[in-house]
């Protein structure tokens, strides 16, 4: 019986049901000369984020192994309970499988929320810029004419300073610079979006702005240049009015109690979970505008009562 699980297991392993039947892609993600042109173009270079990224693909891997591997086992246990014809000992390994199958997927599926709830837990209240599960890496490993000696990088415009589009908030997905504006968020538009996020579809989960890309100096000073969401990360100007709050009216300066959907299309199912939420946060009056090209969502009622506006 013994022989029967290790052929059962090394024929899983090398059958193409293996890792390119359950992920997206190889185990190892970069390193691969895609064209065939016989040296690696830098988006195929491997960085030291891959060797995270690979990592995960070996955990999601064994994962999906078992939820294949495991029905196998109880089919088998559950032939041998069968088979047995009613003697003790058969009846008995075959619920020995059947059971050791079940407490080993439990226990995989377990260490995985563990994992989840312990990084939450280390990464405080605002957790991570994406799913903690999900690693992104950007392909560009060092090569003779990017490597620099005790040099930093030029950055040749405030704008190259501003964090890169991706996943925030839990399930949000942040415009370019957004992530950077998440600090000046109150703690009052934190619970807002934790309520939204269940009640909007993905597509309308794409946040475009919070407060502003100028590093701050919009909320002491408004030139009434490029009011009109233009992004400000030259800090030449301010994406919003002058006592829009974004910026926290005219008495919460450096605080948001606003926030931009990118999607207007999704205005109506954004208002009404808007409302909803409102409602149950005990937040009272908002407002949802339908701007032209994204939603404007404020706490209002909020706002007033802090006596910033």
């Amino acid at each position: 019986m013994k022989k029967l699980f290790l052929f059962l297991i090394i024929l899983l392993l090398i059958t193409p049901f293996s890792a390119s039947a359950f992920l997206d892609g190889p185990i190892v993600p970069c390193g691969r000369d895609l064209d065939g042109s016989g040296q690696l173009e830098k988006s195929e270079q491997c960085t030291f984020c891959h060797i995270f990224e690979m990592a995960k693909n070996i955990i999601d891997f064994i994962i999906e192994l078992l939820i294949v591997v495991v029905p196998l086992f109880v089919v088998i246990g559950g032939f041998m309970i069968l088979t047995s014809r009613g003697t003790p000992e058969g009846v008995s390994k075959g619920k020995k499988i059947i059971t050791s199958a079940i407490i080993g997927l439990v226990i995989a599926l377990l260490s995985w929320t563990i994992l989840g709830m312990i990084f939450n837990a280390l990464v405080g209240p605002e957790g991570f810029p994406w799913p903690w599960n999900e690693v992104q890496c950007e392909g560009g490993g060092l090569t003779e004419e990017d490597e620099y000696e005790d040099q930093p990088p030029v950055v040749e415009d405030r704008c190259d300073e501003m964090s890169i589009a991706g996943y925030c908030l839990g399930d949000y997905y942040c415009q370019r610079g957004v992530i950077d504006q998440i600090k000046d968020m109150t703690q009052e538009m934190d619970i807002f979006l934790d309520c939204m996020k269940d009640k909007i579809s993905n597509n309308a989960k794409e946040i475009s702005s919070i407060s502003d890309n100028s590093g701050g100096r919009c909320f002491e000073e408004w030139n009434g240049k490029c009011s009109s969401g233009t992004d400000s990360c030259t800090g030449e100007c301010c994406g919003h009015s002058q006592y829009s709050l974004h910026y926290g009216g005219s008495g919460c300066r450096g605080t948001s109690y606003a926030i931009d959907f990118a999607q207007e299309g999704s205005y109506e199912e954004i208002k009404a979970a808007a409302q909803q939420c409102a409602e149950k946060s005990g937040f009272g009056q908002i407002d949802v505008i339908n701007e032209g090209d994204h939603v404007h969502v404020e706490l209002d009622q909020v706002a007033r009562n802090k006596g910033c506006i």
